[in-house]
């Protein structure tokens, strides 16, 4: 009888603190929060250009009267750095892209960024 005592003090000790449920879901919430954390730190909130002053600047850097513009916020570098990525392009009468060019204008000071 002794040993199956000595059995129930062994797995009593090995269960502690880790093994609660409690611990088990604040500790997956400190990674979460970590996780936010690192995520809002690594996007850049310095963007100062709007999406539609990035427009007028791409526009007035290509040489043609675009049909169509595509246009995304990306982050880029290290550290990460705002950029809108505007694409504009021309179609012909069939719907496909004739021309075209993707302009990177800077979030922050909205200066159109070499390739």
């Amino acid at each position: 009888m002794s040993s199956s005592a000595d059995a129930r003090r062994v797995d009593s000790a090995r269960r502690d603190l880790r093994d609660s449920w409690a611990f088990r879901l604040a500790a997956v919430g400190i990674v979460l929060l970590a996780a936010l954390l690192v995520a809002r730190g690594c996007a850049s909130s310095d963007r100062t250009v709007s999406q539609q002053q990035a427009e007028k600047i791409a526009r007035a850097a290509v040489s043609f009267t675009p049909d169509r513009m595509q246009i995304r916020l990306v982050q880029q570098g290290i550290p990460p750095r705002a950029v809108w990525a505007v694409s504009l392009y021309d179609v012909d009468a069939d719907g496909n892209p004739t021309r075209y060019r993707v302009v990177r204008v800077d979030g922050r000071t909205g200066a159109v960024l070499e390739p």
